[in-house]
């Protein structure tokens, strides 16, 4: 449950980091070149430092899968 456990901006982060291993196959095979994600107002979780550092540091990974990477804010 949402209150059970606290999720901040680590734990968001490490469950991207993980969510992107494990479809980086997928990914190429289809042969998509752009992710986008979405966070919303949360500061703790992923509107802050750290989501941004995790992504600018994963781009530099030879990891990385995709060409672009957008990280939207909802107005």
């Amino acid at each position: 449950m949402e209150h059970e456990a606290g999720k901040g901006s680590n734990e968001i982060c490490s469950a991207l980091a993980n969510f992107l291993k494990r479809i980086s196959r997928r990914v190429v095979k289809r042969g998509i070149k752009r992710l986008e994600l979405f966070a919303d107002s949360c500061s703790v979780q992923n509107k802050n430092l750290s989501m941004v550092t995790f992504l600018l540091t994963y781009i530099n990974l030879k990891l990385n899968v995709f060409r672009e990477i957008t990280l939207t804010f909802p107005v």
